[in-house]
């Protein structure tokens, strides 16, 4: 079962509601993907349009796993008897009469590669194609789904621990702690180029307001990958010390609050973008590189390298994400402020609960608050 002319056609012309360059992209990269997945696959798009484009691409990326898994799966081959098979001609009846330990044999496959999180966020992604299959699509001329049987329905993702304890003593060991981020800042400032051969070195002071001002917005605001990665000119506001982002549960651009230092780094930054990169002064874009004389917005993927690459230069056995620099913000806030509600602002959550790991006591903060009782005098 192959794609018709028909079906192509609809899969170039559909399109979701996209909120910012993030999921503008997406939706590019979502639509490149569907043509290698079942046709039917594509119907569970069309009926889930209210979706946002980055959920959608995300769902894509974990039917193209499942897919290219059960093309090369045994029993597959086996039930369709033939020796291959791609994944975008894999028929509806394989899903079927698809048995629960081949599902369990992909589960098993996803816990030995990925984190429980994301093994059940993929899990749940199935579910939801199963569902749709099984329940929520009607054929128009029978009134029938695909099929009724919904192997998906037996499995069960595992809990992931939520103890706030556990988790606070996880973050004290991945995040920059007192002032050990202002520490990072000013080795990347002035004392990671000694480091570097006269090649590297060059590259670096190109790049070097650059990237001073990406670490200083993630640990002087907190903000998400994301956010950051796809901020526009328009979204800057210097004056307020504040940047326009897109947020979850929010139809148009809400203002972040950034520290100062970071705005400065900010503006440093612009100052010699259009010279560093050869970038068009009107660009909306912020944030460029350049790659044999081209120049280019950067990407996540490039982010997340540079963001590594300086924090294993600073202490090797301290290798911190963009993610990890988020945490070190709230962490830092929580503790100069002891406001939740405020901290929840900031980061952008969606629930007080999420935002309330910050304020549980890791270990060395236990250990600290008891010796501290012994200093006690009458």
């Amino acid at each position: 079962m192959s794609h018709t002319s028909k079906t192509l056609k609809d899969i170039e012309l559909f399109e979701v509601k996209t909120k910012n360059l993030q999921q503008e992209k997406h939706l590019h990269q979502l639509k490149m993907l569907l043509p290698s997945l079942p046709p039917y696959v594509f119907k569970y798009f069309q009926k889930n349009r209210k979706r946002s484009a980055t959920t959608l691409f995300n769902y894509a990326n974990d039917y193209k796993l499942f897919f290219y898994f059960l093309a090369d799966n045994n029993w597959v081959l086996e039930y369709l008897n033939i020796d291959s098979i791609s994944p975008v001609h894999i028929p509806i009846s394989v899903l079927a009469e698809l048995p629960l330990n081949e599902v369990e044999e992909f589960q098993g496959y996803l816990d030995g590669k990925y984190e429980q999180r994301t093994v059940n966020r993929r899990i749940s992604a199935l579910k939801s194609l199963f569902n749709f299959l099984t329940q929520k699509y009607e054929n128009p001329i029978t009134k029938e789904p695909y099929f009724y049987r919904n192997v998906f329905a037996k499995i069960e993702t595992t809990k992931v621990s939520s103890d706030p304890v556990k988790r606070a003593d996880s973050f004290e060991q991945k995040i920059y702690k007192g002032n050990e981020d202002l520490r990072f800042l000013d080795f990347v400032a002035a004392e990671y180029e000694k480091t570097l051969s006269p090649i590297k070195l060059r590259y670096f002071l190109r790049d070097k307001n650059r990237d001073l001002a990406i670490l200083s917005l993630f640990l002087g605001s907190g903000l998400r990958l994301s956010e950051l990665a796809f901020l526009q000119i328009e979204d800057i506001n210097f004056e307020e010390n504040s940047l326009g982002v897109f947020r979850k549960g929010h139809s148009s651009k809400v203002q972040v609050t950034v520290n100062p230092r970071a705005m400065d780094e900010l503006k440093e930054y612009l100052q010699t973008r259009v010279e560093n990169y050869g970038c068009a002064p009107d660009d909306k874009h912020v944030f460029f590189t350049k790659y044999n004389g081209s120049y280019s917005p950067l990407s996540t993927r490039t982010i997340q390298d540079l963001v590594v690459k300086y924090s294993k230069a600073f202490n090797v056995n301290k290798r911190l994400t963009p993610h990890k620099l988020r945490h070190t913000f709230a962490t830092k806030h929580w503790t100069a402020n002891k406001d939740l509600i405020g901290l929840q602002t900031q980061l952008g959550h969606t629930s007080s609960e999420i935002t309330s790991s910050y304020t549980h006591v890791g270990k060395d903060k236990q250990h600290k608050n008891l010796e501290n009782m012994d200093k006690i005098e009458d």
